[in-house]
């Protein structure tokens, strides 16, 4: 049986639409300020997956489901139907090798654990052309943990620890092996895969053609597949709500990962 792989997501929007030119102490400055807040993010992301492993437990000690957050507002599939509608999203991304990281077509838009670029070779697979729905999260979860009730919208505020979760539903109730892809999986597909254009964003320069980001989204996550996917089909990879990963985080990692598949870090505090 194939693999199948699967991106799960929480809120996103992008950032820096237009290159900038720094001098070397602002652009250390703006490194350092971007580490700090990424720091941050990730502390209050861990004290919010704490809270929920305390309440996953007690849950199920006590054989009860976390509560459906106003369910009434979204289209009701079941589990089997859920299954099946994911199933048949899957696209396939042929191998390749491609450039990871900072490529030219990025310029200035950046962070500095992006370099240095480097290439890297990828195995075939299959990716939801969409992201999770919350629809599809409440038919295996049982519970939404969106802000706003939307049917066809991607699923949001969610940890990665609860995203492990709904895969395992998911793999059981399938009977499939889906899976978080690889940091350099997602680039991959994003980037277009063997049919990359060579964009800037996934799918095209023009992020508004692509993207749903903080000069177009009304700052409020959009239903998926309303704008352009990318060359192999993938929707939403540039904007809309951010992408969880089967990695570990590490700064250095570009620098001294392997080039073959890479799976990231062997452990670290955060997941990418």
């Amino acid at each position: 049986m194939k693999k199948i792989y699967l991106p799960l997501i929480t809120l996103f929007f992008c950032s820096q639409l237009f290159a900038q030119i720094k001098s070397p102490c602002e652009k250390e400055a703006s490194r350092l300020n971007q580490m700090v807040n990424v720091l941050l993010d990730q502390n209050e992301r861990l004290k919010k997956e704490n809270l929920y492993l305390k309440g996953e437990v007690a849950a199920e000690n006590k054989n009860l489901s976390k509560p459906v957050a106003k369910a009434s507002a979204i289209t009701k599939l079941t589990r089997q139907e859920a299954a099946k509608e994911i199933e048949d999203n899957m696209v396939k991304v042929d191998a390749g090798v491609f450039t990871m990281g900072c490529a030219n077509e990025q310029y200035a838009d950046c962070y500095y654990w992006e370099k240095p670029s480097h290439a890297i070779k990828i195995s075939s697979f299959y990716m939801n052309k969409f992201d999770v729905t919350q629809k599809e999260w409440i038919a295996v979860m049982d519970s939404n943990p969106g802000y706003t009730p939307c049917s066809d919208c991607p699923v949001e505020n969610i940890s990665w620890q609860e995203t492990i979760l709904f895969i395992n539903r998911l793999n059981n109730l399938s009977g499939k092996h889906y899976r978080l892809p690889t940091e350099a999986e997602w680039e991959y597909a994003a980037r277009g895969g063997s049919k990359s254009g060579g964009y800037k964003y996934s799918g095209s320069n023009d992020a508004f053609l692509v993207s749903w980001h903080d000069k177009n989204s009304d700052k409020q996550t959009h239903p998926v597949g309303q704008l352009q996917p990318n060359e192999l089909g993938l929707y939403d990879m540039s904007g809309n709500v951010w992408q969880w990963c089967a990695d570990w985080f590490e700064a250095d990692y570009y620098k001294n990962g392997t080039a073959d598949n890479p799976k990231g870090p062997f452990g670290d505090s955060y997941k990418v």
